[in-house]
């Protein structure tokens, strides 16, 4: 007998009575979501992650798993813009099946997710061009001409709870989660933005791989999770993965 079964005990926050494990997987219902996730309800709690309204712009490689992060979490109100198609150099390094290729990014990905996580999520086959943003706001975009937008659009926006920012080469990322409306957090971050022209060249052999992917999607969907906790959230994390080290600023 597997040995983590036959000592499974009752669910924290789940009456035993509502319980019922399956035998076989042909026996699985998705009926009641508290059991689906009860392995995770002692860290957040679900009725807190489904009141939260997330809009991811851009669904490539960071955008890809973090979609898929979040949905498995349970959020379930999720909105992403990407304009872009896959291509055969997006597999190795984005949540995208071989099978998916010329397909619109975001097409795909509403089509996979329904399948991992059973979430229709609301997709903008376009680029993002200052509509109007509310929620939690994830940047997980290419170019600081469109960083710099959605910033402007989330700056004093009381609408807007969080902006989250996602910078990623291939051997080192940072990341930036700040309150829109806190004068400590617009300093340091605005310190960080610059034109486009100004970016330190990559090359195109040497822009992404996917443990530094997985690294920065799991540290933004933890910080999703610290919000909706109401933890302290770092402004700014910087992770090499050459030298192993991480600076994080509060």
């Amino acid at each position: 007998m597997n040995s983590e079964a036959s000592n499974v005990g009752t669910p924290i926050g789940i009456p035993a009575t509502e319980l019922q494990f399956p035998t076989n997987r042909e026996s699985v219902e998705v009926e009641r979501p508290s059991s689906m996730f009860w392995r995770q309800l002692d860290i957040v709690k679900l009725e807190d992650l489904q009141k939260q309204e997330v809009t991811l712009i851009g669904a490539g490689s960071v955008g890809s798993f973090v979609a898929l992060t979040l949905t498995k979490m349970g959020i379930n109100k999720l909105k992403v813009y990407d304009f872009d198609k896959i291509e055969e150099y997006n597999i190795p390094n984005q949540f995208y099946k071989l099978n998916d290729l010329d397909k619109a990014k975001v097409d795909a990905l509403k089509e996979t997710i329904k399948d991992f996580s059973d979430v229709d999520i609301e997709i903008v086959n376009k680029k993002y061009e200052g509509e109007e943003l509310s929620g939690i706001v994830i940047a997980a975009v290419d170019t600081m001409e469109v960083r710099s937008l959605l910033w402007k659009k989330c700056k004093f926006n009381m609408k807007v709870q969080l902006f989250i920012d996602a910078r990623m080469s291939a051997k080192v990322y940072r990341l930036y989660s700040i309150r829109p409306t806190d004068i400590d957090g617009i300093t340091l971050y605005e310190a960080t933005l610059h034109s486009d022209k100004d970016a330190a060249p990559e090359r195109c052999t040497e822009k992404t791989i996917i443990y530094t992917v997985l690294g920065l999607s799991a540290d933004i969907c933890n910080v999703v999770k610290k919000y909706t906790n109401g933890e302290v959230i770092p402004k700014e994390i910087i992770k090499d993965f050459d030298t192993m080290q991480i600076l994080v600023n509060e």
